[in-house]
């Protein structure tokens, strides 16, 4: 009897819609249970990863997928508390590393009659929870349930197998109750019997190489019920051929229908793909070729539609071992693509769920191509000129995107930076992240946006005349890597620490600052993987350059726990860096390359010869000045000179993300002895930013400003968590002192990058440990004498100028005239003075637009667009003018307005507030001489 003639359609739909299932981590009997049934639970821990298999006792960590679950992995009813000996969930060891609980599964879980149980949910713990038992993968474990009346079911095997040409297989099948079951091999009659269970042994060599489908039919009255599966016999071995000519590991495009994947997979003995284009079905068809030195397995895909997406993984040797390919540029995530928004990632492509596990890479014939408009005729600042804003998207800008994030270009242009540095923006894990926990290399995390939006955004910014600097992580990786899945010990974690067969990664950290697993940069591997990686962002996205995570970790030589040891001069670090350096420099001339080193001086020296900038980390001296505490704030090491560099390539700051906030510390711990200048005061914490930022901008080489410190950022590192979200505080604007900041910092930050002259060698940085701080510019046109006090009480001092003449108090609005070469004053606490010899038109905004200027509404703009609910108005006009501010629909009804006296420099404004649906909007500004109109969009 043929089974496809006497069922038809109802087979084919079985065959085609089989899915993807984890073997048997977790057993229950009855093997077919609902809700409703009292069952037992046995646990293997010797499989899935394995990591409880030494374990003396394992409680489980379990909850149901239901009717009310949001996605399939949404647990509902949790039961067992983490950490603690929960009698309710501790397991009953049964030997042989088995351990069971019974229970009845309404009653356990507390679910609602009127609630579908779906799936049992599972992962287990020892008794404190360090060690975690989970799936093959590192996953969740899941247990199908039944819905109750008649029901068959394979449990051996319980998911798609593969198997040799030399193997047996046991299988085994299942009813609800006694009935008629028949197994059916390639649609002819294996075996029939009448009872609720079926087995028999099945020999590989007897069935033949290929794929085979099993199904069970059971009958019982007049019911019929049937489960699908399939075994695929697989060669001995793999075949052994070349691969084609100019395909590198990775995805090789040939043409619109045609793609060749090549792994890199040294010690594995056979891969094969499973895909968009084979259903997910194990095939010898896609049973990939080795080459003949055998490190390496590649296929040819051919017939793929142009243009269209294919979601894709390899399967090595354990058909449980499934990873994406690390080459890829796009990847889709079961556990957070489904909290990616639809404005950020426009028609993103649903993740392939019930047919395979893990992240599954994508690739695409026929791709469009991107149209650089700017970023191939941008020149870049000079290292020596470049004032960098480094920002982390996520706490920037409300809606985290891309597209936002270019409409605060307008902001930073104003405040006069030339860099734009993006904290990591490559595929991490998880969503919210500050993206140090990297696992993908090539595909741009999807929570920022789409690749197309990354690039317009960096063409934009060469427009505008900002260069843009990437954060790149390759000190360490994560354990989502397929890199370091492909090479784990499934006994040493989630994931697992790296083996010794891994020819990336080193087992153990050579340095006592290890996260994730650290990469061997001595690893031919890993050598070429970093310089595809590289030559990849600067050609593919046209980045201008690096700032390198960690950079002194990329050294085998090992330190242990030993920071002194780790900080010291090591030549084999300076090679692997000059090695990269050469790389760099032949796929692009002038790419910035930033190293956070943060090493030895003597290292730091030779390194800034070799073109290198580096990190310069001045927090806690620049804090110690702010908060009022002189004696250990010595500042000298901002100067290159100071350091005997030949080159000014010290990329100095007084704030990074990674360290504190000055303004937290300044009112949480300033030295308040001084009852008329209390530093933790507010306004007086803040006055002392405009002086730190005076004697760090001017100063000759790259500085760089983390987001929002030129308003005075005021919330801890700690807050929420060191890497948790922290409030976005756009709102500052409105703040006339921290707008005062703001203007303090875009008029250094203009004089730095505009006036040559004041790159110079020609002066004196004189920013010891004690409250009067200076510094001398000696040029051959511009000149400055900029001079502060940090402490908290009023100093007399000695200001020196280069030369006798007019100076003009850039944010004093006055000019003195100089017989000599001294000035007598006295500075209150916290006080400071920049002296020009020339005029200086000074960056506020309310200088834009004096008087008589035609150009009204220059710099004016509506931000972001579009917009979730809260966006903000920039007018543009002095404040002298009064304005109206109106809201317009499409059909030209007016549904908000606003008039002022005094233009304000910023309206801050709430659509949810106002009343404006989802739509289109005309916002128009209108001043005694002319009117502006904007569009905005409300999503």
């Amino acid at each position: 009897m043929n089974i496809y003639k006497s069922i038809g359609s109802i087979s084919v739909f079985l065959i085609t819609c089989i899915n993807y299932t984890f073997a048997q981590v977790v057993a229950i009997n009855p093997a077919i249970a609902t809700a409703n049934d009292t069952v037992t639970i046995t646990y293997d821990a010797t499989l899935g990863n394995a990591a409880l298999a030494n374990a003396t006792a394992v409680y489980a960590h379990t909850g149901l997928i239901t009717s009310k679950s949001t996605s399939g992995t949404d647990w509902k009813y949790v039961q067992g508390n983490w950490g603690t000996d929960d009698a309710k969930v501790k397991m009953t060891s049964i030997g042989n590393k088995k351990f069971t609980l019974r229970y009845h599964i309404r009653t356990f879980y507390g679910l609602p009659q009127n609630e579908l149980a779906l799936k049992l949910s599972f992962v287990f713990r020892n008794l404190d929870g360090s060690v975690v038992g989970r799936d093959a993968n590192g996953g969740d474990i899941f247990v199908d349930l039944s819905q109750g009346g008649y029901s068959v079911l394979f449990t051996t095997p319980s998911t798609p197998q593969v198997i040799k040409a030399t193997d047996s297989l046991t299988v085994t099948a299942q009813s609800s109750v006694s009935s008629n079951l028949t197994l059916y091999i390639d649609g002819n009659v294996a075996l029939q019997t009448t009872d609720s269970l079926i087995t028999t042994k099945l020999a590989a060599a007897t069935l033949g190489l290929g794929k085979h489908w099993l199904v069970i039919k059971g009958e019982h009255n007049t019911e019929t019920a049937f489960d699908t599966t399939y075994v695929t016999v697989r060669p001995a071995a793999p075949g052994v051929g070349s691969i084609p000519t100019n395909c590198v590991e990775g995805i090789n495009y040939i043409n619109d229908s045609t793609v060749t994947l090549v792994l890199f997979a040294p010690n594995k003995s056979y891969v094969y793909v499973l895909g968009d284009f084979n259903n997910w079905q194990f095939d010898n068809t896609y049973f990939m070729t080795r080459n003949p030195e055998g490190n390496r397995f590649w296929i040819t895909l051919t017939g793929l539609q142009p243009g269209k997406e294919y979601a894709f993984q390899y399967v090595i040797d354990d058909q449980q071992l499934r990873i994406a390919d690390v080459y890829a540029s796009k990847l889709l995530d079961p556990w957070n693509d489904g909290s990616i928004p639809a404005i950020t990632y426009p028609n993103l492509k649903p993740y392939p769920a019930g047919k395979t596990s893990e992240v599954v890479s994508v690739l695409q014939t026929a791709q469009p191509q991107f149209s650089w408009q700017y970023s191939d005729t941008f020149s870049r600042p000079a290292t020596d000129k470049m004032v960098v804003y480094e920002l982390l998207i996520r706490d920037f800008i409300g809606r985290h995107d891309y597209q936002t994030l270019q409409d605060t270009l307008t902001y930073l242009k104003r405040l006069g930076v030339n860099t734009i540095e993006l904290m990591p923006i490559t595929e991490f894990e998880g969503n919210e992240s500050w993206g140090y926990n990297i696992s993908f290399y090539f595909a741009p995390d999807k929570y920022y946006g789409t690749r197309e939006a990354l690039k317009t955004f960096i063409d934009e910014c060469h427009k505008q005349g900002f260069a843009v600097v990437l954060d790149m992580v390759l000190n360490h990786s994560f354990g989502q890597s397929p890199m370091v899945r492909m090479y784990f010990d499934p006994n040493a974690g989630q994931y697992g620490q790296p083996t010794a067969q891994n020819p990336w990664f080193n087992q153990t950290d050579k340095h006592p600052f290890g996260v994730g697993y650290d990469f061997n940069h001595e690893s031919s591997a890993t050598q070429l993987f970093v310089d595809t990686v590289i030559k990849y962002w600067l050609t593919e996205y046209k980045f201008d350059g690096f700032r390198f995570d960690l950079s002194k970790g990329f050294t085998q030589k090992n330190t242990g726990t030993d920071v002194g040891a780790w900080s010291a001069y090591d030549q084999s670090r300076i090679n692997l860096w000059k090695r990269i350096m050469s790389k760099v420099r032949a796929y692009d001339s002038t790419a910035y390359m930033i190293l956070e080193h943060l090493g030895d001086n003597s290292e730091e020296k030779v390194l800034s010869a070799e073109g290198f900038m580096l990190w310069g980390n001045l927090n806690h001296n620049f804090n110690e000045a702010t908060m009022g505490y002189t004696g250990s704030s010595d500042l000298s090491w901002t100067d290159y000179k100071t350091r005997g560099w030949a080159k000014p390539n010290v990329v100095a700051y007084a704030e990074s993300h990674d360290e504190e906030r000055l303004m937290f510390k300044n009112i949480t711990y300033g030295n308040n002895t001084n009852p008329q200048h209390k530093i933790k005061d507010t306004t007086i914490a803040l006055k002392r930013i405009e002086a730190a930022m005076c004697l760090l901008i001017p100063l000759r080489g790259p500085k760089l400003i983390w987001q929002f410190g030129e308003l005075g950022y005021d919330y801890s590192i700690d807050f929420n968590g060191r890497v948790g979200n922290k409030p976005i505080r756009w709102n500052y604007q409105n703040d006339s002192r921290r707008k005062r900041i703001f203007e303090v910092v875009s008029t250094l930050n203009n004089l730095k990058t505009s006036d040559d002259s004041l790159s110079t060698d020609n002066y004196t940085y004189t920013a010891g440990p004690t409250a009067i701080k200076t510094l001398v510019i000696n040029s051959g046109t511009t000149k400055a004498s900029i001079i502060a006090n940090f402490g908290v009480t009023a100093l007399p001092v000695v200001i020196q100028f280069p030369v006798a003449g007019t100076w003009y108090n850039v944010f004093g609005k006055d000019s003195i005239v100089l017989t000599g070469t001294t000035l007598n004053d006295t500075l209150a606490p916290g006080a400071y003075k920049v002296y020009i010899n020339k005029p200086v038109e000074t960056n506020y905004p309310t200088a834009l637009n004096e008087p008589g200027n035609t150009n009204n509404w220059l710099g004016a703009t509506v931000f972001p667009n579009p917009t979730d609910d809260l966006f903000s108005v920039y007018t543009g006009l002095p404040s002298s003018q009064p304005l109206n501010l109106e809201i317009y629909n499409l059909a030209g009804v007016k549904m908000n307005s606003f008039s002022y006296d005094q233009s304000p420099e910023y309206i801050n404004l709430q659509a949810s507030q106002l009343g404006l649906a989802k739509g289109m909007y005309l916002v128009k500004l209108s001043s005694i001489q002319s009117s502006k109109q904007f569009k905005l969009l409300i999503l």
